[in-house]
């Protein structure tokens, strides 16, 4: 056998948590797989350090797991000996590690008098990023205009996950709303029981008439 193994590695699938195939991931110590001949010896260099590991004997399937990797672009140089001693070096699928959440958005509070109020609220987001809006078992899909700010009609929106559920008048309900980025991070609004419904009418308190005088009249005149 003087044939050189053939041999590849990218970022494992389970440690891809993007888009699936983007090669993109918010952990820091990513899984990194690959397939080559069975039972080669396997070295993968990444970031000058060196892991080390053995492929399945029947497969030729190998994985490995990084050390802490700082946010940034990664490329896995990969060698292989295979038991008949032939070499071969390969680069491995440049993959991103992106571990910083997305800046956190807003949900205004308000006290509504409908059972479907509009919902508002702020978000910043960058190109990728994702809004999405739940409440009392609802969730929405959401984009913020150019200003960053978001309304969203639950009497016209279509949840996207879930089914809105009945509001109960002088209840107070949470709505959260989460930014997530292209790598799988994820941050929500801090605030809760933004939303109020009251759809109670004032009450009206007559003044108090002097003995021998209708309370109606008083108030009539007054």
């Amino acid at each position: 056998d003087t044939t050189a193994p053939a041999a590849s590695g990218a970022l494992a699938s389970v440690s891809d948590t993007g888009v699936s195939g983007d090669n993109l991931t918010y952990l820091a110590t990513p899984a990194i797989s690959g397939t080559t001949e069975p039972g080669s010896a396997v070295s993968v260099l990444i970031n000058g350090q060196t892991y080390t590991t053995t492929a399945d004997p029947i497969t030729g399937v190998w994985s490995v797991t990084a050390a802490t990797l700082a946010d940034g672009s990664y490329t896995p140089v990969i060698t292989v000996t295979d038991p008949a001693g032939n070499v071969a070096t390969v680069n491995g699928t440049p993959f991103s590690v992106d571990t910083t959440p997305p800046a956190t958005p807003t949900v205004a509070a308000l006290t509504s008098n409908v059972l479907q109020p509009t919902l508002s609220g702020s978000a910043t987001l960058q190109t990728g990023d994702s809004l999405t809006v739940t409440v009392n078992g609802a969730t929405y899909s959401v984009t913020p205009d150019a200003q960053g700010n978001w309304t969203l009609d639950l009497a016209k929106a279509t949840p996207v996950s879930g089914t809105l559920a009945a509001f109960v008048d002088g209840q107070s309900y949470s709505v959260i709303a989460t930014v997530t980025d292209a790598a799988g991070n994820s941050s929500s609004d801090t605030s809760s029981s933004e939303l109020s419904i009251n759809l109670s009418a004032p009450s009206i308190v007559l003044p108090e008439a002097p003995n021998g005088i209708n309370a109606a009249e008083v108030a009539s005149n007054n």
